[in-house]
């Protein structure tokens, strides 16, 4: 059976993020809390917040009404929530802020960067400095 690209996603942050020796704590929510629920719940050095995973090709990532409406509330209690969107053609991940959710069609994601692709096998394995979800989780770390 295919692994599922969100799938992919999440195992792929969870192994950077082991490999970084970060202190960290993910509960990976399922649906039966409620929908729009994000699929994670991330404690980073200290840091808590709320991540939602997508693997498409969209400008933006495609959010349901129910997610759309949970990062709105979350928002208005002053949570931080965030969408983590890897773009499958670009092989980019781009961060989205959950406030944005207000209103899509000026949203736009606060930090973006390229996913590494090696000249050689030899690029392999990238130091911890340069594994992009630890890039992305410092990111939320330092600015929010």
């Amino acid at each position: 059976m295919a692994v599922k690209p969100e799938q992919k996603l999440f195992h792929d942050l969870k192994k950077q993020l082991e490999k970084a020796n970060k202190t960290i704590h993910l509960v990976r929510v399922e649906n039966l809390i409620g929908q729009g629920t994000p699929d994670l719940n991330c404690c980073y050095d200290g840091v808590e917040f709320w991540l939602e995973l997508k693997a498409d090709d969209g400008r933006i990532p495609r959010l349901s009404k129910y997610q759309i409406a949970w990062h709105y509330r979350r928002y208005k209690s002053g949570g931080r929530s965030f969408i983590l969107q890897r773009t499958l053609k670009q092989e980019h991940l781009k961060l989205f802020e959950g406030s944005g959710t207000r209103d899509l069609g000026t949203w736009s994601p606060v930090f973006e960067l390229p996913l590494p692709v090696p000249a050689s096998r030899s690029d392999f394995p990238l130091p911890v400095s340069r594994l992009p979800f630890v890039e992305v989780f410092d990111y939320i770390k330092h600015n929010y």
